[in-house]
């Protein structure tokens, strides 16, 4: 027996979550030369630039309770090492995470297109 059309795989599931959407690449497309286009690409990069500056800054923040805490591991206070390991696993996921954001929300230039 094969496969059922209907059922959908877990790995295609987030594959469909996390790709770029068709109408962002249409609004994104240098092509568009009218003042809406304009307007919405402007918009576009605005908003992931104020995103991109948020997710990075609690990265910052994040980093910096990590050094903090590490002077005071260093400093005979052993109790914070499993909240140290579980803060810094927090930030290698957010980094993964900004760093997927990032691959998804901006247009693919090497792709090539259709003319």
């Amino acid at each position: 027996m094969g496969k059922s059309s209907s059922k959908v795989g877990l790995g295609q599931r987030r594959q469909a979550l996390i790709t770029r959407s068709w109408i962002a690449e249409l609004l994104l497309d240098d092509r568009l030369m009218d003042e809406k286009s304009r307007q919405f690409r402007i918009a576009w990069f605005l908003w992931i630039g104020i995103t991109l500056l948020i997710c990075l800054a609690a990265v910052a923040l994040l980093a910096l309770q990590i050094a903090k805490d590490i002077e005071d591991i260093v400093r005979g206070q052993h109790e914070q090492i499993v909240g140290t390991m579980v803060i810094s696993a927090n930030v290698v996921c957010m980094v993964a995470a900004i760093l997927i954001y990032m691959h998804e929300v901006l247009p693919c230039r090497s792709s090539p297109r259709n003319g």
